[in-house]
């Protein structure tokens, strides 16, 4: 078959590259774009960890929506390790940056494969090229790959110049969509677990004045027996308000600053003891930025002890302050408890592997490189937690 028409130049190609990023944050459209630069009917982004064998796969092209999801969801969970062309590829990723299909799998081993018949063929898939876009660690790449039918020439010397040329391009174009992804994550999940938190939580200035709280919050501090003066600051008892000035003053001085902890005695009328609450300020994270109230300096946490242990008030802080997710919550707090990766996955009952599995994606989140740096993000975010004696 020959080639059908002319490839646009490529200062087109780039400025149509990173356009398409104006479409939306997705990356369909590059895939789009990209897939008819190289004449391929079916694009997709693998996001793979060649070491544990496992991966995910992001479909764009002639394919309906109902097939979509059927074939994502089998390329997860039947074919992790089976895709022979990206299990041989790995090297070449590492090496060059791509590779096709042809210079690792023969074309006999390739439809003698259940990958093959099960997968590429019912795709109408025959060739096969890959990009590395992005690498982290050892063995994790994300990968575009662009496809071709049975009837239709393979890759040849033209695609392969044309991938050295467009390949920096690309990688940039992928950089760009995780911070922007990164960032709107954080707005998303910090607002929504504000909104939403079971925990009440308030957004303080600098000087102490309430920005805003949460609807769990009002309910609590009128629990607590704690009001709001004229100018929005908290009527804390008499005996706490030096405590709480001169915390407020460190945490909003410098964001390194370890969090502070207030117990809070409110006697009701008609109990036969005080109730007790912890009042637990921390400088504003800086990924909490991007989703909270303009001029926010100091994060507050205000819990009842009663029958509350430090660890469920620990992950809705870290989720609150921080965007975890619980489970990654939950995998942080045993990690900072047990310091080491196989006390952690004993005391969780998981996985060394699944513990690592969410500790990258931790520091992806976060943006913090070593364990070390995240120890040191507990501490400032959590301080010391009072437990329930």
């Amino acid at each position: 078959m020959g080639r059908a028409g002319r490839r646009p130049s490529m200062d087109a190609m780039v400025r149509d590259l990173y356009g398409s990023l104006g479409e939306g944050l997705r990356l369909d459209e590059p895939l789009h774009r990209l897939g008819a630069i190289f004449r391929s009917h079916i694009s997709g982004l693998h996001i793979e960890n060649f070491g544990a064998h496992c991966g995910r796969l992001t479909l764009a092209g002639e394919i309906g929506s109902h097939e979509f999801v059927e074939i994502s969801e089998a390329y997860g969970n039947r074919w992790n390790g089976q895709n022979l062309w990206m299990e041989r590829s790995f090297e070449g990723f590492r090496r060059r940056g791509w590779q096709h299909g042809e210079a690792v799998v023969g074309g006999a081993e390739l439809r003698a494969s259940a990958y093959y018949r099960h997968f590429l063929k019912p795709l109408d898939i025959r060739h096969g090229l890959g990009i590395c876009i992005w690498s982290g660690g050892a063995f994790d790449m994300a990968v575009a790959s662009f496809h071709r039918r049975h009837r239709d020439r393979g890759f040849d010397a033209e695609d392969w110049k044309l991938v050295e040329q467009v390949r920096p391009h690309l990688v940039n174009v992928y950089a760009i969509y995780r911070r922007i992804a990164r960032l709107e994550e954080s707005l998303t999940s910090f607002r929504a677990c504000f909104d939403r938190a079971p925990l009440s939580m308030l957004m303080l200035a600098v000087d102490g004045r309430v920005l805003e709280a949460n609807e769990a919050a009002h309910a609590v501090l009128a629990r607590a027996g704690i009001t709001f003066t004229r100018e929005r600051h908290l009527a804390l008892p008499p005996q706490l308000q030096r405590r709480y000035r001169d915390a407020l003053h460190e945490l909003a001085g410098s964001p390194i600053a370890p969090a502070r902890s207030l117990l809070v005695e409110h006697e009701s009328p008609g109990s036969s003891a005080p109730r007790r609450y912890v009042l637990h300020l921390c400088a504003m994270p800086a990924n909490a930025l991007p989703g909270s109230r303009a001029g926010t300096r100091v994060l507050a946490f205000l819990a009842e002890l009663q029958g509350r242990q430090a660890d469920p008030l620990g992950e809705t802080v870290l989720c609150g302050a921080l965007g975890l997710t619980i489970t990654e919550a939950r995998v942080a707090l045993a990690l900072r408890c047990h310091v080491d990766v196989a006390a952690t996955a004993r005391a969780l009952k998981i996985s060394p592997n699944t513990v690592r599995a969410h500790l990258r994606s931790i520091h992806d989140r976060l943006g913090i490189r070593r364990t070390s740096g995240l120890f040191q993000l507990l501490e400032r975010v959590l301080g010391s937690l009072p437990t329930e004696s």
